[in-house]
């Protein structure tokens, strides 16, 4: 009997700890679409005048 109560003491106490706010951005299963972009040359971008979202023609 000292054991069961014991053992449902504990249980109780540690379950009591958690403190059940727990503060989630988002939750579930996130996909996303990997794009490797490459250059056709060498060298360094001194501007990038796109903004994200923006719909892009060819040679642009």
């Amino acid at each position: 009997m000292k054991k069961l109560f014991f053992s449902i003491l504990v249980i109780s106490l540690t379950s009591a700890c958690n403190s059940g706010d727990q503060a989630f951005d988002a939750t579930g299963v996130f996909e996303a679409t990997e794009t490797i972009v490459s250059s056709e040359s060498n060298g360094k971008i001194l501007t990038f005048n796109i903004e994200e979202g923006s719909v892009l023609t060819a040679n642009q």
